[in-house]
């Protein structure tokens, strides 16, 4: 034989072989490719339900979220993702105990995600006004949500709805400093939490100092404490609390609480009033303080003055009884009495909201 013709045997017994080989190969292999290519099929349609679970979800088709995010999560990669938007579906069908089993199935496909699973199952507690439970799923994972923002609001929302006040007045610069809530909620809460605070304390001085600094420089804050200053009767402290908040901007509220002051030197505050007045001569509350401080101090006259202001503005019980206890003192019992039953029929008008304005003039 040639050395041509025993090459070309040898090469086509190499390359027979070689067919031979990857015959078999393809042939072993054959069940393991197989198996990939459903399981990679599996994942597809597996991620394909979860993009369509939660595009129902979205769109509020709660039923049909529920049953496409469930309906191949075995295959999932991450099942647990599939678990929290169904429990949220379910919730939203008010399957509460279906919604439990899903959050339980959350964890136990992805432990590690402890945080994650727990501030959705706090936040669907809190949704369904299961506030215990909610109070409890976060007690359960504060050690990982310190610095979390979400934690923080739904630990403050909480707090606010159970009135636990000392505790929200304490979590706000946490929740500041992450934006955990929108600027101007926060200031809602730290306002309703401060007078909440204050309500139920026996010491209203220590929660007033608690507040940072920032916060005790706020009109409302000063407010709200000069309001609990002056329940307590301290009524000197009440005043430089009001009288801060009112050089902040006109407040109609604290001109009624301002002239119910009781004051060694009502004078002072009478003066403070009548500087208010500048801006606002017409205005009844500023002159009603006016006038009661005026009559605190003894000052007959200029009271009458002030409350016969009140009087040609508005129909004011409390100014028309004021002036008629002044006339009374001064022996113009006629003048008095006529006074009282106007306060009377003001009164009974203003809770009634009907009747003519009225204006009762007191020269005559």
């Amino acid at each position: 034989m040639s050395v041509f013709g025993f090459s070309v045997i040898t090469l086509l017994l190499v390359f027979g072989l070689y067919l031979l080989a990857r015959f078999l190969w393809l042939l072993i292999g054959a069940p393991i490719l197989y198996r990939r290519w459903r399981r990679r099929r599996s994942i597809d349609i597996a991620d394909a339900d979860l993009g369509s679970g939660y595009l129902a979800l979205v769109k509020g088709d709660w039923k049909n979220a529920e049953k496409r995010l469930t309906a191949h999560v075995d295959d999932s990669q991450i099942p647990y993702v599939s678990y929290l938007a169904a429990a949220q579906a379910a919730q939203e069908q008010n399957k509460l105990d279906k919604r439990d089993e899903y959050l339980s199935k959350a964890y136990k496909e992805a432990p590690k995600e402890r945080l994650a699973i727990g501030l959705t199952k706090a936040r669907l507690h809190q949704q369904a006004q299961q506030w215990n439970m909610a109070r409890a799923t976060l007690e359960d994972i504060a050690p990982l949500g310190g610095k979390n923002a979400q934690y923080i609001a739904l630990v403050l929302t909480n707090h606010r709805q159970s009135g636990d006040w000392q505790e929200a007045l304490a979590l706000l610069p946490q929740a500041r400093k992450l934006a955990a809530m929108d600027e101007s909620e926060l200031d809602n809460i730290e306002i309703e939490a401060f007078a909440g605070a204050l309500s139920e304390s026996t010491n209203i001085d220590a929660v007033w100092h608690a507040l940072p600094r920032a916060q005790r420089k706020k009109a409302i804050m000063q407010k709200q404490y000069g309001q609990a200053l002056f329940a307590k009767e301290r009524y000197a402290d009440a005043e430089k609390q009001l009288n801060a908040a009112m050089q902040q901007g006109w407040d109609d509220d604290i001109l009624r609480l301002y002239g119910r002051l009781k004051l060694k030197k009502p004078a002072k505050a009478r003066r403070t009033v009548e500087g208010w007045l500048a801006a606002q001569p017409n205005n009844a509350n500023a002159n009603l303080a006016a006038g009661r401080l005026a009559a605190a101090e003894g000052n007959s006259e200029l009271a009458k003055r002030y409350l016969q202001a009140v009087i040609n503005t508005e129909k004011n019980p409390a100014a028309y009884a004021l002036l008629g206890e002044l006339y009374e003192h001064g022996e113009e019992r006629d003048k008095a009495m006529k006074l009282y039953k106007a306060a009377l029929f003001s009164q009974e008008t203003h809770q009634v909201g009907e009747g003519n304005h009225q204006v009762i003039s007191t020269n005559g």
